[in-house]
């Protein structure tokens, strides 16, 4: 048989052609089945997938006012493909990686607060923020990203190692990170989210002693940009984070926070509510614990605020104000915190006066729920948790005033919604269920009334309280059951051993 080589740049036809090709084949695919996938089921999804993406992507810009940020518009065009599929960094992403990544960019576009607390608060407009335009440009802070979306959305169990996915990219940001770390751009806008988001990512993880590595890593960064208040006007959105960072940690760990409180009311103070902005326009009660004699003046200036907070999310849920942007609420509710924490941090030494000391420990669970965790999951800080049913205990064993067991049932009511976990803290119901009796609360909306002079969202704190006790007390008639000191005896409940640092 005569061999000779084809060439394709003689006058074949494309028949032809095509029968040469066919013929060299039969050999190879002899018996062979060739399966190719339906063209129009591709088309399909890549349809689907690109609704991701309703919107352009603007080009990174710092900004160091608010207005400047608003003003910024799209200027890259949306390309044409599977959204987030046609950008470099997710072309090297399996399915499953890239689902993922997607589910976490649709989280940037929507509020992360439980459904009670969303509706007081204006969804996103305009272009996206910076945190979202990282992960589709710097990519140390995409492989933290799909990390943090590998263990966020696939509710990996805290007990359990990582995902092998996420330990994957985390390697890579580490890799990348410490390479950058020795270059110009180490204290860059880029440089220091990448360490925000690992800090976040070991705070998702629940290891808190691990991620202060990180949080050394942002003071320093942060020194090097010539500290909190030079940040805060070069890039106020990125200052934010790393304070609200700084106060998570500070809140599960029971320390004092990095950062002052000076600069948390510096840094947010261009986007903080007005203080008048807590007036009300409907009628209300006084602020009883703002007016409480027993507690320390700096407490009641604290408890006053929290408290017309509250009352100002009452009033939007109710329809007599607008609703609110979540950065001038987070610009006012940091500072918040950050008062909490230098009256006391959870690991210090305690005030003499025990109710001072449960109010305090009240006021930091009901701002718990805004300290939402990537997830959009409220934190479980084990320390709180503790200290508040210790202290509700040492108050009920010396004071039966009716004015402490009304403060003492606001801060159980506030704690089932925030920081106790059932069916692990049961002691809730019984004990909630005597103070209600004591108080002569006999239905819930006796109870209700009663919390409206105290920190109290109706839509958050009412639906998780009454579903609760409604279920579980009213139904049962432990509210008439004997004597509330004879009730109390027989709850033996048992007082925790805290060592305070």
């Amino acid at each position: 048989m005569h061999f000779q080589f084809i060439d394709h740049n003689s006058e074949l036809c494309h028949a032809a052609k095509r029968l040469i090709r066919s013929h060299a084949a039969k050999e190879k695919n002899l018996g062979r089945t060739i399966v190719r996938p339906s063209r129009s089921k591709i088309l399909k999804q890549r349809r689907e997938l690109a609704t991701v993406f309703p919107f352009s992507v603007p080009s990174p810009r710092s900004t160091s006012s608010p207005e400047s940020e608003q003003d910024l518009g799209p200027v890259v065009s949306r390309q044409i493909g599977d959204g987030l599929s046609v950008l470099s960094l997710m072309a090297t992403l399996s399915s499953e990686p890239r689902e993922l990544v997607q589910k976490a960019v649709s989280l940037f576009g929507r509020v992360h607060y439980l459904p009670e607390l969303c509706k007081a608060f204006e969804p996103h407009k305009g272009p996206p923020s910076m945190w979202f335009q990282l992960a589709l440009e710097d990519e140390a802070y995409f492989h933290v990203f799909v990390a943090m979306s590998a263990v966020s959305f696939n509710d990996v169990p805290m007990e359990e190692d990582d995902p092998m996915l996420a330990v994957r990219h985390l390697n890579k940001t580490f890799f990348l990170t410490n390479q950058r770390l020795s270059r110009d751009d180490a204290v860059s806008n880029a440089s220091i989210a990448v360490v925000v988001m690992m800090a976040q990512y070991e705070r998702q993880r629940e290891r808190y002693i691990k991620g202060l590595n990180h949080l050394d890593g942002l003071q320093r960064m942060v020194e090097m940009r010539g500290g909190i208040s030079q940040l805060a006007r070069d890039e106020p959105s990125l200052c934010q984070k790393i304070l609200r960072l700084d106060l998570d940690y500070a809140l599960y760990l029971g320390t004092d926070t990095r950062f002052t409180t000076t600069d948390a009311v510096d840094a947010c103070g261009v986007w903080s509510l007005p203080r008048n902005n807590f007036a009300n326009e409907h009628e209300r009660g006084t602020a009883d614990l703002g007016q409480s004699t027993q507690l320390s003046v700096e407490l009641q200036y604290l408890a006053g605020d929290i408290t017309h907070l509250a009352w100002l999310l009452n009033d939007v849920n109710a329809g007599c104000r607008p609703a609110l942007t979540t950065r001038a609420f987070h610009g006012t509710l940091l500072p918040i915190g950050y008062r909490l924490v230098k009256f006391s941090p959870l690991g210090a030494s305690k005030s003499v006066c025990l109710l001072e000391n449960a109010v305090h420990l009240g006021l930091v669970a009901f701002i718990l729920p805004f300290m939402y965790r990537f997830d959009g999951k409220v934190p479980d800080i084990p320390l709180l948790s503790q200290l508040i049913r210790s202290a509700i205990q040492e108050n009920l064993s010396t004071d039966k005033d009716k004015d402490t067991q009304e403060i003492l049932l606001w801060i159980l009511l506030v704690g089932a919604a925030s920081v106790f976990k059932q069916p692990v803290d049961e002691w809730i119901v019984p004990l909630g269920c005597q103070l209600m009796r004591s108080l002569h609360l006999h239905n819930w909306e006796a109870v209700s009334q009663a919390m409206e002079n105290y920190p109290w969202i109706d839509l958050y704190h009412n639906e998780i309280c009454q579903n609760l006790f409604t279920k579980q007390s009213f139904c049962d008639g432990v509210l008439t059951a004997p004597g509330f000191g004879d009730e109390m005896a027989s709850l033996n409940l048992p007082l925790h051993t805290l060592s305070y640092t």
